[in-house]
């Protein structure tokens, strides 16, 4: 299973399920603007954080990687 499509999918449910959560108790849906602020910092943590955390873990043990990374 290719990982970053993988992870991309987890993160994706993940979102889907707060903000299901976040409407249900009650909060108002966020701005437009909020929106694309939240969309262009999930993209980037996504592609320059994790993305380059799971292209590590293919190439060295995942323990090594979960030392260094925490």
């Amino acid at each position: 299973m290719p990982p970053f499509l993988m992870a991309g999918l987890r993160f994706t449910i993940a979102g889907i399920m707060l903000y299901a959560w976040m409407r249900l108790k009650g909060v108002p849906s966020p701005t437009w603007r909020e929106w694309q602020g939240a969309s262009l910092l999930g993209a980037l943590m996504f592609l320059l954080d994790y993305a380059c955390l799971f292209w590590a873990e293919q190439r060295v043990p995942s323990g090594i990687s979960a030392v260094i990374w925490r």
